[in-house]
């Protein structure tokens, strides 16, 4: 077993074992340097979820007329285009065509009519979910909206190894740089390119044209050390729901038993 996989093990039986009444036992999660995302994390901060939610419904709370029963939270280059393709595969489940519709940090301000809207089938017979890993990091105003219009919803967050997907992640964020967008901004339906200049990007975007001291620069960036602090991502979704509603799932897994994987 991998020390990514220990570690992560190790915050799963934390999420599911701490009593949420204890409040005061502050008990490290896992072990090694303590810069590592993975040791910041205590039994009492994610075992006692404070239930926040909105004190009243947003303004366009009329609009709303889909019922989400899941949502993937993250992490951001750990396999979601996967589990987006695979769950679209499944009758019984509707998702967006796109897959990271960014509705809770970059479109709120459409609206939930916009956001109904997204989900093409909305029956009772029918389960409707979304993917936006970018929601793991999502602020207590956000989430605390999310809480109110869904309260049941299931949460599922695939972890990466923390070099892994920094390091693809900031190959994306090159990538997209050589296209002119900014960091933190990715591809949408809206920015497809055609082949020949697909290519071009992809040969200005070769790591080895790089110096080693782009990639350490980037790495030191706040919006890869966020998206690689799970359990502080964890955390903050936990002051909101129980930690029954969540499922952590090793990118891992992926390879190794994705139908297991799917049933989950």
């Amino acid at each position: 077993m991998s020390d990514f996989a220990k570690r992560l093990g190790k915050l799963k039986h934390t999420i599911n074992h701490t009593p949420t009444n204890q409040k005061n036992k502050r008990r490290k999660i896992g072990t090694g340097h303590r810069d590592n995302p993975m040791t910041e994390a205590t039994a009492a901060d994610i075992g006692t979820p404070k239930m926040l939610s909105l004190s009243r419904p947003p303004r366009d709370f009329q609009d709303l007329s889909v019922k989400v029963s899941f949502l993937c939270i993250g992490a951001q280059k750990s396999g979601t285009t996967w589990l987006h393709v695979m769950l679209k595969k499944l009758p019984m489940l509707c998702v967006p065509d796109q897959k990271e519709i960014h509705f809770w940090d970059w479109n709120r301000k459409k609206g939930l009519k916009w956001y109904s809207e997204q989900f093409p089938t909305k029956t009772d017979n029918v389960l409707c979910g979304e993917i936006t890993p970018c929601y793991a990091i999502l602020d207590d105003q956000q989430i605390s909206e999310v809480r109110y219009l869904f309260p049941d919803v299931k949460l599922i967050f695939l972890a990466r190894d923390f070099v892994s997907r920094a390091w693809s992640a900031i190959l994306m964020e090159l990538r997209n740089s050589v296209r002119g967008m900014q960091p933190g901004e990715f591809e949408t339906k809206d920015s497809k390119i055609d082949k020949l200049e697909k290519e071009r990007y992809l040969n200005e975007a070769d790591p080895s044209r790089y110096d080693d001291s782009y990639f350490m620069e980037r790495l030191e960036h706040a919006t890869h050390r966020r998206r690689s602090d799970y359990a502080s991502a964890i955390r903050k979704w936990l002051e909101y729901f129980p930690k029954e509603q969540i499922l952590l799932i090793n990118y891992d897994d992926i390879s190794k038993q994705p139908r297991a994987l799917l049933t989950e």
